[in-house]
């Protein structure tokens, strides 16, 4: 079966996160590797499209989302990606500790602090991380949820492509949302099309996420983004949207 590259790159990011690598070299990584792909192709020719043939969309909550069902122009999308089985959790993870420098304040090393080798007065200490990373649903042993680390749950998919009939040009976007054994029908009357990320919130949700400067989550695998355009809220959803940046969508032939 031909399968679309930047899913699995998608998947490969979430794994390198979970092993706590440096964001800096898994985001080069990731895009250097899907340049390569896109470039020369693995296992056989890749065939790539521009990302204005494709729409994601996703929906972010902090209450364990059942299932979501979409609807483009009242069709049904995305049908076997928007339940629980397939979505993901960011969390704080309380076992990663990051090094950190700090000003000296006092003669007395506080825990897990070591004086900061070739710079006076400095503190090298190890902290709990200020971010969240994605997990796996089985892979929550060591997260943690408070106030100003919540879990976030999340299911996404992407609508579109070769294989897709559907029109991604121009299209309105409605929804029945399944959270807590509750449905909510859904029409936002908005047009939505692609290259762009769209991003769905609870309403009761909105004033912890409107409060992050851009994703709170390390690496922001889905493209969540707190900083994108708040498109309006429905039926106790809010709707926001930002440009795809994530370049050609790649098949392999």
């Amino acid at each position: 079966m031909r399968t679309l590259i930047r899913w699995l790159f998608h998947w490969l990011s979430a794994f390198f996160w979970s092993k706590r690598f440096r964001i800096t070299s898994v985001i080069a990584s990731s895009f250097a590797l899907q340049a390569f792909a896109c470039a020369y192709g693995t296992e056989g020719d890749l065939e790539c499209y521009d990302s204005k043939r494709f729409l994601d969309i996703g929906m972010i909550s902090m209450s364990k989302i059942d299932s979501v069902q979409l609807f483009l122009n009242g069709r049904r999308v995305c049908a076997d990606k928007m339940n629980s089985d397939r979505g993901m959790i960011a969390c704080r993870d309380s076992s990663v500790r990051n090094h950190v420098s700090r000003l000296a304040t006092s003669d007395e090393i506080p825990d897990n602090c070591t004086p900061q080798k070739g710079v006076e007065g400095y503190w090298d200490c190890l902290e709990p991380s200020d971010y969240l990373e994605w997990k796996f649903d089985g892979d929550i042993k060591n997260c943690e949820s408070t106030e100003e680390y919540p879990m976030w749950f999340s299911l996404s998919c992407s609508v579109g492509g070769r294989s897709d009939s559907i029109d991604v040009s121009s299209s309105k976007l409605s929804m029945n949302v399944f959270i807590g054994g509750q449905e909510t029908k859904v029409e936002t009357g908005l047009s939505v099309s692609g290259g762009t990320h769209i991003t769905i919130v609870p309403e009761s949700d909105t004033t912890k996420w409107f409060s992050y400067s851009d994703s709170p989550v390390l690496g922001d695998m889905y493209r969540f983004r707190a900083s994108s355009s708040r498109r309006g809220c429905f039926e106790g959803y809010c709707v926001t949207s930002s440009d795809n940046v994530h370049g050609d969508y790649c098949y392999e032939e």
